[in-house]
């Protein structure tokens, strides 16, 4: 669902102000400190791999954790890719928003996409945090099971529903 929205996005916003998008993209001289942020993104995100190592338990060989590897980041970075182009057609109005996307779905003009795609983005929120939280359990009971213990079915919800509070307070 995310990625058909954002090629629809990518496809909708190509063809309704496609040369704006060429423009913005030829306009805007590279600056200084693009490569150090990119690092500063990366390195943010890379916090969230120990609570999703449990994902990796079935990669079993090399080979298998080079593909993954290798299809991870794309995998990734597409939509963030497609929405930077899609901006780059309302530069430099785009940057004064508090929330650029919505002035993009505003531009495109149609309120059922509009209610698609932040249905869409917030379904994807959930899931991202529902994996973190599984995550995180897994990762105690895997840590309990090498101690030679076993973490209670009751832990589990409490593990989840303190993660949210915390987050949610956060």
């Amino acid at each position: 669902m995310l990625y058909g929205t954002y090629i629809v996005l990518l496809a909708w916003s190509l063809a309704r102000f496609g040369s704006e998008i060429s423009e913005g993209l030829a306009s805007v001289p590279v600056g200084s400190g693009w490569a150090i942020g990119g690092v500063r993104y990366a390195a943010y995100n890379v916090a969230m791999v120990p609570a999703l190592l449990f994902c990796v338990r079935h990669v079993t060989t090399r080979t298998q954790a080079l593909v993954a590897g290798g299809l991870a980041g794309p995998i990734a970075i597409i939509p963030g890719f497609f929405m930077i182009l899609v901006m780059a057609g309302l530069y430099p109005q785009i940057v004064d928003e508090t929330v650029p996307v919505n002035l993009i779905l505003e531009q495109l003009g149609s309120r059922a996409f509009q209610i698609t795609f932040q249905v869409v983005l917030f379904g994807t929120l959930i899931e991202t945090g529902t994996g973190m939280i599984h995550g995180v359990n897994e990762r105690l009971a895997m840590t309990l099971q090498e101690r030679g213990r076993e973490l209670s079915p009751l832990a589990r919800p409490v593990v989840a529903v303190s993660l949210l509070v915390v987050g949610a307070l956060l």
